[in-house]
């Protein structure tokens, strides 16, 4: 069954590609029924597997064809299950399924629909390809082929430049996480001489290796997550990926191509609890991301880079629990993120589309009565992103700030302060957000907007409302319903296979012998930007005077919309090193050696040839014709046979 979930999205792209010139609607219509279908699987394997007579000892491996065999290691095209496997991949379909029913409202008009759908699907079967991975050789396949789809999505409004330099930014970025992350894999191969993740979780737990320093490896495989989850120092590509049509920036921004990075910390957890400075290193990175990302959110003016930094800022959350030790608490968060975070673009998908394209916060205000649904959808992803207590928010994102409050560690509890103040400024940008788009009265005239909604509501009302209301009923109640399974008593994402490793205790058994201030503390810092909001909006104590008259609060805004200028100093090294590059070497020698050798020598060289070998068919001289042929073949069966000969070497 589960094949038929992970096959599907690819089986739907190819259908798409062969009868695209079919009708948009029966194409769209269709893949809405299968993804409906596969969601009901999925949803039924998640029942049966983590739901009923739940166990840490269940697994499922099985390989479809194996490609390769280098080293006793299988390269091929495998499945591995286990309950991180099958909720992940249950967050993807159900997501991915959401984005595909709203995009048919979103890109109605669109006369490149059926290419966007194609770019989707693939773009989920791709995800879904690296999360069932039982080795790193198939689990870097679909990291790679997660960024290729990214590129295409960005840039799905290819004329747009701001688009081709958001992908351009997109690839680079990540090819140096990419390089690592390969580099760190090779390190592993040789020391270890295993790439599958079930062996390698063996290793590690049992002590069965010698005296390895790990430490580089783990360092290796951390830039590649930092690349590709948009950590603090890579995360330039996260905000320009907004080019993209909003549903594409709901599904790489939830459940997918972010989360990648998150996913690989958790499947090689093992390694990076042997490696104690590393993850020093890691608690470092995800409490100051979550900082960053939180404050730059805050003086942001554009709704979704609103919410991109916001994601920025709780990815951060998640690697600073994967630091602490805490992968159950990083799982836990990034399944209850996926959920409202996809609410909150879906949101302001709306209102970007009722809005004819505006996305500046200050030109909207008083939207609540002309889109009530999209009012209490963004109402409620914002309060539990805010950790609003009983939201699914509150029971991942807290657990989360408990834990590095009562680490044993220094650089532990200073991560919780750290969390805390992101934790304010973040009920602070979505208290912000709510007030400008929903209260604030604007000046202009929004009756052309209410026009403007009804027309095109009426029509496509039910692909607009639907996932609103599923994702709006899942960000409520999903912290409640995989509160016990992920992150209760006895659960541990690092040895959930093997049951007799098993320790008692859990964030949620941490949560509940708090100190009562320490509770009050975490409340407090989520309902504090509503609070602050709230006093604003009706100019309690004459604030808003004070506010224009403090020029050190402009100065601080000024620092935080400027991203901590850390885009200028990255560009400016970027190009200074460019700049020197070029300036110290000999062009002369390069124009002459490599350039024209490439272009000119071999170009005028392929064409005498090709010239000769079209004359001499056409003059019917079956000498160089049959010359030429056998030629050809003998330097195929040669490239062939090197080609195995360099598969079958034994490192």
């Amino acid at each position: 069954m589960f094949s038929g979930i992970l096959l599907f999205p690819l089986f739907y792209f190819i259908y798409l590609l062969v009868f695209s010139e079919l009708k948009p609607k029966s194409l769209l219509f269709s893949g809405v029924f299968g993804y409906f279908i596969t969601f009901l699987s999925i949803g039924y394997l998640l029942y049966t597997t983590c739901f009923i007579g739940f166990s840490g000892k269940y697994i499922y491996s099985y390989q479809f064809f194996n490609w390769s065999t280098i080293s006793n290691v299988d390269i091929g095209l495998n499945i591995w299950l286990d309950y991180v496997s099958v909720i992940m991949s249950f967050t993807v379909i159900l997501i991915a399924f959401m984005v595909n029913v709203f995009s048919i409202y979103y890109m109605a008009n669109d006369p490149f629909i059926v290419r966007f759908f194609s770019y989707l699907s693939l773009f989920t079967f791709c995800m879904l390809l690296l999360v069932v991975s039982n080795d790193l050789i198939q689990f870097f396949i679909g990291w790679e082929l997660v960024g290729m789809c990214s590129y295409l999505l960005i840039n799905f409004w290819y004329t747009r430049k701001q688009a081709n330099i958001a992908a351009a930014k997109a690839v680079l970025v990540n090819r140096v996480g990419d390089f690592f992350f390969l580099y760190g894999i090779s390190l592993i191969f040789l020391k270890l001489e295993t790439l599958n993740i079930y062996d390698l979780s063996w290793i590690f737990i049992t002590n069965s290796y010698d005296f390895i320093n790990f430490n580089k490896m783990c360092l290796f495989i951390f830039i590649a997550v930092m690349s590709k989850s948009a950590q603090i120092g890579l995360h330039m590509w996260l905000p320009d990926a907004m080019e993209g049509p909003t549903p594409v920036s709901a599904l790489i921004h939830a459940a997918t191509m972010v989360t990648a990075g998150i996913y690989l910390l958790l499947r090689l957890s093992t390694l990076f609890l042997i490696s104690d400075d590393i993850l020093k290193l890691v608690t470092i990175i995800g409490s100051t991301t979550a900082l960053f990302g939180a404050t730059t959110g805050s003086a942001q003016t554009d709704i979704k880079k609103i919410i991109a930094f916001s994601t920025c800022s709780q990815l951060g959350y998640m690697v600073t629990a994967c630091g602490l030790g805490q992968f159950n608490l990083a799982f836990f968060h990034l399944v209850t993120h996926a959920f409202f975070k996809s609410l909150l673009f879906l949101s302001a998908g709306v209102i970007i589309h009722t809005l004819g394209g505006e996305q500046d916060i200050r030109k909207m205000g008083n939207l609540k009565n002309i889109l009530p649904i999209t009012y209490a959808a963004i109402m409620v992803a914002s309060l539990t992103l805010s950790g609003i207590p009983y939201l699914s928010g509150y029971y991942s994102k807290e657990l989360i700030i408990s834990a590095a409050i009562t680490s044993n560690t220094y650089v532990g509890f200073l991560s919780g302060l750290v969390l805390i103040i992101s934790a304010i400024f973040t009920s602070g940008y979505s208290a912000k957000l709510i007030y400008y788009v929903f209260i604030f009265k604007s000046k202009d005239d929004l009756f052309f907007i209410k026009k403007l909604h009804q027309e095109n509501s009426e029509y496509f009302k039910y692909f607009q409302i639907i996932p609103l209301y599923i994702l709006t009923i899942m960000s409520i109640f999903v912290g409640y319903l995989f509160k016990d399974m992920i992150a209760g008593v006895g659960s541990n994402i690092t040895l959930n296979i093997f049951d007799e490793y098993n320790t008692m205790g859990s964030g949620s058994l941490w949560f509940e012998y708090l100190p009562f201030y320490i509770k009050i503390i975490l409340n407090i810092s989520g309902i504090s930007g509503f609070i602050f909001y709230y006093i604003i909006h009706n100019n309690y104590f004459n604030v808003n005077f004070y506010i224009k008259k403090l020029n050190i609060i402009q100065e601080i805004n000024s620092f935080f919309f400027n991203r901590w200028y850390l885009d200028m100093i990255v560009s400016y090294f970027s190009n200074f090193l460019s700049l020197f590059f070029w300036e110290n070497a000999n062009i002369g020698i390069m124009q002459i050696k490599i350039i024209d050798f490439l272009t000119v020598t071999v170009s005028t060289n392929f064409t005498n040839s090709m010239s000769f070998a079209s004359t001499s068919l056409f003059v019917h001289s079956a000498y160089n014709y049959v010359k030429l042929t056998v030629l050809s073949m003998c330097i195929s069966i040669f490239i062939t046979i090197l080609a195995t000969d360099i598969v079958n070497i034994n490192f």
